[in-house]
């Protein structure tokens, strides 16, 4: 279905209409059996990847849950391809679970945190798949990481609540408005509660900027000489 592009009044009323054919409460479970073979899913793309390489994803994914995860967008793309959708096509990251999400370095040295991998990205999908993909593996991570179920599921719907309010709050605004918008993850680690967390987040922000500062020094230093060796001639 073809987004409504006219009054925020008019898409408001469309979106209500989509909610009604596919309330939220028909995402919560998951319509067919897994009768689906992840192992041969996953083997039809080992013809188009480096032979001696691939073993080796295969050794890293069965690490634990959350890197079987990670490698398998195309197993939960097959499994959520039978689920309820929205009824809103965008152009998808195609894989968003937690870890393809980071910070950045602007010019003007603000760092911000965005979605940091494309590979994947392809038109005409739900947005339920990648919002999907994404609270899944917020889940498995916290169970990876020690936390128990109740917990796992406290983190995942917080996260989708976190998108549905945000998301509330661009809606607000100007495409002009919206283009400009940014997550400015230096003022968002204040708000965190655990003190851990915020210091591996800072960690983040400084090696990002650190990276950064390298990377200008060196292209500058680069132009330079290049610079330098053409006047020579």
């Amino acid at each position: 279905m073809t987004p409504n592009l006219g009054s925020r009044t008019e898409r408001f009323k469309q979106g209500k209409e989509l909610r009604n054919k596919t309330p939220r409460e028909a995402h919560a479970d998951l319509k067919e059996s897994m009768t689906r073979s992840a192992v041969e899913i996953l083997a039809e793309s080992d013809a188009e990847r480096v032979p001696e390489l691939v073993p080796e994803r295969y050794r890293r994914m069965m690490l634990n849950p959350f890197a079987f995860l990670r490698g398998a967008a195309a197993v939960m793309a097959t499994d959520l391809a039978g689920q309820p959708m929205a009824g809103l096509p965008v152009q998808a990251g195609g894989d968003s679970h937690l870890m393809n999400f980071g910070a950045f370095v602007t010019p003007e040295d603000n760092i911000l945190f965005d979605v940091n991998d494309f590979d994947e990205t392809l038109p005409g999908v739900d947005f339920t798949v990648d919002l999907k993909r994404l609270a899944a593996s917020v889940a498995v991570a916290a169970l990876d990481a020690g936390s128990n179920k109740k917990q796992a599921r406290a983190v995942a719907a917080a996260t989708v609540k976190a998108y549905r309010t945000h998301m509330a709050a661009l809606a607000k605004l100007s495409p002009l408005e919206i283009w400009h918008s940014r997550i400015d993850l230096e003022q968002e680690i204040k708000h965190i509660g655990n003190g851990d967390l915020r210091r591996k987040l800072a960690g983040m922000i400084a090696k990002a900027r650190g990276v950064w500062r390298r990377t200008i020094i060196s292209r500058t230093l680069s132009a330079a000489t290049t610079k330098r060796s053409s006047t020579s001639r």
